[in-house]
């Protein structure tokens, strides 16, 4: 992990991907002490919870209820698409986007970020629309769920930024 200026006063690290929506949560409020450079993250000012914008690299300083978190920011410049075997299932695709700054470490997505999800013509987004209901988000973290509606060789690709990567599923052996 990098070491940064400020990351001798923190306790704990989460490495940030630029261009993501990031949330800090606790079971007391969070606040942000410290950004370097001060345009690196912007925060978002949502009532109940801390959310910020990672704009530029950088690193920041986050107090949790006396618990310190270091934020370290990187541009990310590889992705991955994995399959998530565990809520796969027939004909139903759990998709995840990973990615990746300079030295391979894996960068937080972060839950409200906005990925450009696209797929060929033989698959269909498949999100559960009831989950927003329960509180769920199935769409945070770069993730997305897609339903084969005909058999073949189908692929998705999925753009964050600069990034994008593409992923081929055999919709027939599902």
């Amino acid at each position: 992990m990098r070491e940064g200026a400020l990351a001798s006063h923190a306790v704990e690290s989460r490495l940030l991907a630029v261009g993501g929506i990031h949330v800090v949560e606790d079971a007391v409020p969070c606040t942000l002490l410290q950004v370097e450079p001060p345009d690196a993250l912007t925060n978002l000012a949502w009532p109940g919870r801390l959310a910020l914008e990672a704009r530029r690299p950088g690193e920041a300083i986050v107090d949790c209820g006396g618990r310190r978190l270091i934020l370290q920011i990187a541009h990310p410049v590889r992705a991955e698409i994995i399959v998530d075997a565990a809520e796969t299932r027939p004909s139903v695709f759990r998709l995840q986007l990973r990615l990746f700054d300079d030295e391979a470490h894996e960068l937080e997505v972060g839950q409200f970020t906005h990925v450009d999800w696209t797929a060929s013509d033989i698959l269909t987004t498949a999100n559960d629309r009831s989950a927003g209901e329960f509180g769920w988000c199935d769409t945070c973290y770069g993730r997305q769920t897609f339903r084969a509606v005909k058999s073949g060789l189908g692929a998705v690709v999925a753009r964050f930024g600069g990034i994008e990567c593409r992923l081929s599923l055999d919709t027939a052996t599902s």
